[in-house]
């Protein structure tokens, strides 16, 4: 059960990463598109709502089917078996043998539940567990976030807000500045 807990929540952490970063990088391009094509507002609704449809998918993707999905014991001892070979195929019948009603000697079951108790008390279980994904994401996240708020201190305060009133609310009629005046 813990090590069910520990996977779901950094998938879950990895989800975040992978959506805060991608929000990120929505927002940066939808803004120096804008500011490079100086777009009507029709187009820029329509890149808003592609941005957001993506950001919904990526949403629905890395962190609500990681959260809703449930992973059975018999999985969970699959994938230690897979990284701890000294199970031997025990730790899943120990699954199975405690779950149910499985055809056999009872004693022969109770040999492979009490081997395979030994073997888990030796063996650390959580470092099947790999955490660096996660832990990759989540910083992966925290610079992006970082890196536009640095991006967002440099520009000057009336381009900030002229890029906010063009993004959130389109129809307005904030204009950027001019760039190149013909006399």
């Amino acid at each position: 059960d813990s090590v069910r807990r520990r996977v779901r929540w950094l998938s879950i952490l990895f989800g975040i990463g992978v959506v805060v970063a991608a929000a990120t990088g929505l927002l940066l391009a939808l803004v120096l598109l804008d500011y490079a094509l100086n777009l009507p507002p029709v187009p820029r609704v329509v890149m808003l709502g592609i941005a957001l449809s993506v950001l919904g998918y990526s949403v629905y993707r890395w962190i609500v089917l990681p959260l809703l999905a449930r992973l059975s014991l018999g999985d969970v001892a699959g994938k230690l078996e897979l990284a701890f070979p000294q199970f031997d195929d025990r730790l899943r019948s120990t699954v199975d043998f405690l779950g149910g009603a499985v055809p056999g000697s009872n004693v022969m079951k109770e040999r492979v539940i009490s081997e395979t108790a030994t073997l888990a008390s030796r063996v650390d279980l959580s470092r099947a567990v790999v955490a660096k994904p996660a832990w990759y994401s989540a910083g992966s996240a925290t610079l992006a976030v970082i890196g536009l708020l640095a991006i967002a201190a440099l520009v000057n305060p009336q381009l900030r807000s002229i890029a906010l009133a063009r993004l959130l609310t389109p129809f307005d009629g904030a204009k950027w500045p001019k760039r190149v005046q013909i006399d």
